[in-house]
């Protein structure tokens, strides 16, 4: 991340799923609640894409995401979240992500859905999320990850994570999911350079 994305809300939306229109007024209405920068998402291949709207906080300690999650339930917040789920309603199986780093370990946080419910309450409780996934990082017994994966499905809940720093000889990369009945992380595969 360079150090103009630190100093902004990015707000990346997929090629060919919304409008000039709604590209224009999501990014306004959330201009109110934090500087905001655009990108747009797109696949080499002729595949076309699902709706994704991805919300890029930067630094979970920093201040675009601190000034993010603090702004929930303002009325400024409340019509810039609007706007996005007015959008992402009418799409068919859209995907909302909510990007963020900490302690060098990004965090992902999503949910496919154009349940106007679910996509509210996704909106009201990012910062749920955000605390779940931060808690988990600070445990001791966490295997160490550089990326983690929170989804929502009636609830927030921690999918996968990944540990993309090869360590040791040979180098091995390590791919985790939560058992949400143990509580614990389980390793489900590696690979190896050997």
């Amino acid at each position: 991340m360079s150090d103009g994305e630190k100093d902004a809300l990015t707000i990346v939306f997929s090629m060919g799923n919304f409008s000039k229109e709604e590209i224009k007024e999501i990014s306004d209405a959330f201009s109110d609640v934090a500087p905001i920068q655009q990108r747009f998402y797109a696949r080499d291949s002729a595949e076309v894409l699902p709706a994704i709207l991805i919300f890029s906080l930067g630094l979970v300690l920093g201040s675009i995401a601190g000034g993010f999650f603090e702004a929930i339930g303002s009325d400024i917040y409340q019509k810039a979240k609007k706007k996005a789920v007015d959008s992402l309603k009418g799409k068919e199986r859209p995907t909302l992500v909510f990007e963020m780093s900490y302690k060098d370990v990004k965090i992902s946080i999503s949910t496919t859905t154009n349940d106007e419910g679910t996509l509210n309450h996704v909106f009201d409780t990012i910062n749920k999320a955000k605390d779940l996934a931060v808690s988990e990082l600070d445990k001791k017994e966490t295997p160490e990850m550089t990326e983690i994966a929170l989804g929502f499905d009636k609830d927030w809940k921690l999918i996968e994570g990944t540990n993309w720093k090869p360590m040791g000889k040979p180098k091995v990369i390590k791919f985790y999911e939560y058992n949400k009945e143990t509580g614990k992380w389980e390793l489900t595969r590696d690979w190896s350079d050997n």
